[in-house]
């Protein structure tokens, strides 16, 4: 029981990791709202976000909208422990990475006012919004957590069907 605790934390601490390394280095080597072509279809670029994800309710300037949205992180966050013990194999430890992940989205928000975003993927002029890792593993880790709850067998709902 506590060697899958340990792993689910060094998974977090590693997700944690390499998104705040990633947004320290983006600060740090590229000044703000500059951008870096990479390829045809995708752009390192230094954006803040200032709302949630993909830069969704970042216009809102009530100091106090931007404190329920903290608050709220911190609870999902919360929400992702307390369910986590329900959980084995690979959902358990998709929920550690999510964990890290939204710890250094909120981390951000909490102690800068915002969120460091950097990957930019467009088709010519339209882009997607700009996102960072803890962003591509939170979307990733709902995709997997859905697949996983759509797609694996669940022998014992089946056997008490029957």
């Amino acid at each position: 029981m506590r060697k899958r605790w340990f792993v689910f934390f060094i998974i977090s601490l590693c997700i944690f990791a390499a998104d705040i390394s990633t947004k320290y280095i983006i600060e740090q080597k590229l000044p703000y709202l500059s951008e870096v072509k990479i390829t045809e279809f995708f752009n390192i670029v230094h954006i803040r976000n200032r709302g949630v994800v993909f830069g969704m309710l970042s216009d809102i300037q009530n100091e106090k909208i931007r404190l329920v949205l903290n608050f709220i992180s911190v609870f999902v966050m919360v929400a992702l422990l307390f369910f986590a013990r329900f959980f084995s194999g690979i959902p358990f430890y998709t929920i550690g990475a999510m964990f890290g992940a939204a710890l250094g989205n909120v981390s951000e928000r909490i102690f800068k006012g915002y969120v460091v975003d950097f990957l930019d993927f467009h088709i010519g002029k339209y882009h997607w919004p700009a996102f960072n890792i803890a962003d591509s593993v939170i979307t990733v880790g709902m995709i997997i957590l859905v697949s996983y709850g759509l797609f694996s067998k669940n022998t014992s709902k089946l056997e008490a069907e029957k």
